[in-house]
């Protein structure tokens, strides 16, 4: 069965709205600078990691490297998908579609951290959306934010609480870097920067395009804060200046966004994730996957099936993500091949009704699919992404 809702409700139902420097951390050419950090800062910043320097806003004012919220919000963000983790990955990739992006992939890579003393796994997510420049990637980080463009039926983000809601049930540290056509900025959301401040400090650095290369934006932060920021990011987080230009370097000319996010989530003794790797070239059976190391089935009132592979499976659940695909969705270099459950039903009946002043659609019949896994029951679509599923 599928429920199609228009303010965003959709459902294997599907519902419809009515209505150069060293200041550089990546070289655009090969000839580009090395990364490191901004120069001509004062040597204060070095000596004393815990003074607060203030950028400078385009208006001239001074703002803050810091917001007024108890760090140990980020945790109560987290607990937004304590349920289920994939629900995390999910925000994830809502942001990518509300920037237009027609490439998606996640993937877990091992990387060595200094700070830890060995061998640790990161998440990785890389779109080729439209990026984000400073503004937009304050708005991200920050909170209480409401997205412009609520009624647009393409568009899922709303309240701008999905990035942190979803990286800080992932994991207790995440950066992000993010480049449009003229701008390239990096953001670090930590839990272990902020343990025992005040106020959670958020990190971020933004360059601008000088012809060809990508220099400190001066208009949105001082020379200072940006070298006090690139400090924090390579004392809390794996990056030294040499991953970040590395990372950065894969963008090329395009826009897109890249999410690192490390310290994951952990179930006992080890990792909530675990991936599997495919094999190129290889069947369905040898496709790369992310899967949630205990296996467990969710509960639902009503359940039946025991049988339930999207609950702990992330290519099962990419598979039937979107009523309609959007991207192009991978899974440690696999391409997740999307089925469409809306045309494999056979035997359907359709109806229509309203909720809350919105259009509702509910398609109802069966998946030959599912029929012979001995499964049935609703798959909730809003604004054509999958939501909820009840068997």
């Amino acid at each position: 069965m599928v429920k199609e809702c228009s303010g965003r409700i959709d459902a294997l139902i599907q519902i419809k709205d009515s209505a150069t420097s060293e200041d550089n951390f990546s070289p655009i050419l090969k000839s580009s600078p090395a990364i490191g950090d901004p120069g001509g800062c004062e040597s204060t910043i070095e000596n004393s990691s815990r003074t607060q320097p203030h950028s400078v806003k385009p208006s001239g004012s001074l703002e803050k490297n810091y917001v007024r919220a108890d760090p140990s919000y980020l945790q109560t963000l987290g607990q937004a998908h304590s349920g289920w983790i994939f629900g995390a990955i999910a925000e994830l990739i809502d942001n990518s579609r509300d920037a237009k992006a027609t490439k998606w992939d996640i993937s877990i890579e091992m990387i060595y951290f200094s700070k830890a003393g060995k061998t640790i796994p990161m998440l990785s997510v890389r779109d080729d959306g439209h990026g984000m420049t400073h503004q937009e990637i304050v708005r991200m980080t920050y909170f209480g934010h409401k997205q412009p463009g609520t009624n647009d039926p393409d568009r899922i983000g709303r309240f701008g609480v999905g990035f942190k809601t979803g990286a800080m049930r992932l994991g207790r540290d995440a950066l992000v870097l993010t480049q449009t056509a003229d701008s390239r900025s990096i953001a670090f959301l930590s839990q272990s920067l902020n343990e025992g401040k005040d106020n959670l400090e958020i990190p971020i650095v933004s360059y601008c395009r000088k012809g060809q290369y990508m220099e400190l934006d001066k208009s949105v932060q001082s020379q200072a804060t940006a070298k006090y920021n690139l400090k924090a990011i390579k004392e809390f987080s794996p990056f030294d200046k040499y991953m970040i230009g590395e990372k950065a370097g894969l963008f090329g000319d395009f826009s897109g966004t890249q999410i690192y996010i490390w310290n994951l989530d952990e179930w006992g003794s080890d990792y909530s994730l675990e991936k599997k790797d495919g094999f190129l070239g290889g069947s369905s059976f040898h496709q790369g996957d992310i899967l949630i190391r205990s296996r467990r089935i969710r509960s639902r009132p009503g359940q039946i099936s025991q049988k339930v592979p999207l609950d702990y499976s992330l290519g099962s659940y990419l598979e039937v993500i979107f009523l309609v695909p959007r991207m192009r969705l991978s899974i440690q270099g696999s391409l997740v091949k999307s089925r469409l459950l809306a045309k494999s039903l056979n035997k359907t009946h359709v109806e229509t009704t309203t909720i809350m002043g919105k259009p509702v659609q509910l398609t109802l019949g069966r998946c030959q699919f599912e029929w012979e896994q001995m499964n049935c029951g609703i798959f909730l679509y809003w604004h054509g992404r999958l939501i909820e599923v009840s068997f």
